[in-house]
């Protein structure tokens, strides 16, 4: 009953990112409207993936220091 899907692809926006990562082989990310790159799902972390959403560097998204751009001006 179930098929098999090839070379198909599908576009969420989600933020449970335990099963972008369970579900999916590959993950392109967008901020702002802009590509900020790809990755294989296999060879990246859902800490990679937060920070190129929000442009922080990993560490500060380990450290939960970033701020985003619009609420820095507060």
């Amino acid at each position: 009953m179930s098929k098999i899907l090839r070379n198909a692809w599908i576009a969420l926006a989600v933020h449970n990112f335990d099963q972008v990562m369970r579900l999916s082989n590959q993950v392109w990310v967008m901020r702002s409207g802009r590509l900020v790159g790809g990755r294989r799902t296999s060879e990246t972390s859902g800490t990679e993936l937060v920070s190129m959403i929000t442009g922080a560097n990993e560490q500060q998204v380990l450290q939960e220091e970033f701020v985003p751009r619009e609420e820095q001006s507060s």
